[in-house]
C-alpha cells in the first residue's frame, strides 16, 4: 500500500511541479536560467523547464532542469550543435545539483520501489557512438548511470 501511495505521490508531482514549489537550491540555477532569457530580451516558462520525481527512493521529490525547455538564449548556451541540451539533476536528501548530462531526451519511469531516468546522450559517455540509451538509477547511496 505505501509503495503504491509513493507512486502515486511521484506520478503526480511529475505532471505539476512548478517554479512557486521548488527549495532555494533549485531557484537559483532557475533564476539564472530566467535571467539569461531576460537578458537577450526573451522570455521563458519557467514551468516547462522543471520536471519532478524522487528518483532516490527517500519519499521527497526531486528535481530536474531541461534547458531544451527554455528560451532560445538558454539553448544557445546549454544545447550543442547535436541538439543534446543539459539536463540538471538535483536531489532533495543532498540539496545540491548531483548530475548534469547532454541529453537528446529523458523519460522517467517507475522502477522497483523508485523511479528511474531513462536518457539518450550525445557525447563523451557514447564512446565511438554518436548517441547511446542509458539508465539513471539510485544504487548504494547515489545515481549510477547503467547501460
Amino acid at each position: 500500500m505505501r509503495r503504491a501511495f509513493a507512486l502515486l505521490v511521484a506520478l503526480l508531482a511529475v505532471a505539476g511541479a512548478t517554479a512557486r514549489d521548488v527549495p532555494q537550491f533549485v531557484r537559483g540555477p532557475l533564476s539564472g536560467f530566467a535571467h539569461d532569457c531576460r537578458q537577450a530580451g526573451e522570455t521563458v516558462d519557467l514551468d516547462a523547464m522543471l520536471t519532478s520525481a524522487d528518483l532516490d527512493g527517500d519519499g521527497q521529490l526531486d528535481w530536474l532542469i531541461d534547458t531544451r525547455k527554455g528560451c532560445k538564449a538558454v539553448r544557445d548556451l546549454y544545447c550543442t550543435t547535436a541538439n543534446a541540451c543539459s539536463l540538471d539533476i538535483f536531489l532533495t536528501r543532498t540539496g545540491q545539483r548531483q548530475a548534469s548530462y547532454k541529453v537528446l531526451e529523458y523519460q522517467v519511469t517507475p522502477g522497483h520501489g523508485l523511479n528511474v531516468l531513462r536518457i539518450v546522450l550525445a557525447g563523451a559517455e557514447c564512446g565511438p557512438a554518436a548517441h547511446c540509451g542509458r539508465v539513471l538509477v539510485w544504487r548504494n547511496g547515489t545515481l549510477n548511470l547503467t547501460r
